[in-house]
């Protein structure tokens, strides 16, 4: 190796690192807990549970397990909080009835996506099931079961359902499936 090198890729790093923000005027990031009891089986890597919506992401959401009618359950909602901080809580509904099921440690986990149109899609407890997709019927509403309304055969089976939205509004879905 050349004299002089070592200095000179040194030099060049300090020249590029001078050209990053320097974090002045940053904002200090803050550790809020969503105000709501959460069921133990909230245990995985691969779900989307979080989504923002508005032109200045005024609303964040969190789709979670809650405890169910026994240690062996769990009911879906969605935890909301607004710009100012304030917290309520969506039930994803079955029916009448908030939305249980077994639990599966580490894949039963909802997943969330908010369209362009404001309306909430959530993929929950889809452990090789079929489909447990729900959809608001309204803007922000809460989410009703729409299984059916889902384009695959009544053999179908699915797990990890991922959702993303793109900036047109599109939702996309991409999950492990099989048929039986």
């Amino acid at each position: 190796m050349k004299k002089g090198r070592p200095w000179k890729i040194g030099a060049a790093a300090l020249m590029l690192a001078s050209l990053l923000p320097s974090g002045m005027g940053s904002a200090e990031a803050a550790l809020t807990e969503v105000p709501y009891a959460m069921d133990s089986s909230n245990q995985a890597g691969w779900w989307t549970p979080l989504e923002t919506y508005g032109t200045g992401l005024e609303y964040a959401y969190m789709a979670y397990n809650a405890p169910g009618s026994d240690e062996s359950k769990h009911k879906v909602y969605i935890a909301r909080r607004d710009g100012n901080g304030s917290w309520s809580n969506i039930p994803v509904m079955n029916g009448s009835a908030v939305a249980e099921y077994s639990d599966d440690l580490g894949h039963n986990q909802p997943s969330i996506a908010r369209d362009g149109s404001g309306r909430f899609h959530v993929f929950a407890s889809m452990h090789h099931e079929a489909w447990h997709y729900f959809r608001s019927d309204t803007v922000g509403g809460a989410p009703q079961n729409h299984s059916a309304d889902m384009p695959t055969p009544s053999t179908f089976k699915g797990t990890y359902p991922v959702l993303t939205t793109a900036p047109n509004g599109d939702v996309y879905l991409l999950i492990r499936s099989g048929c039986v």
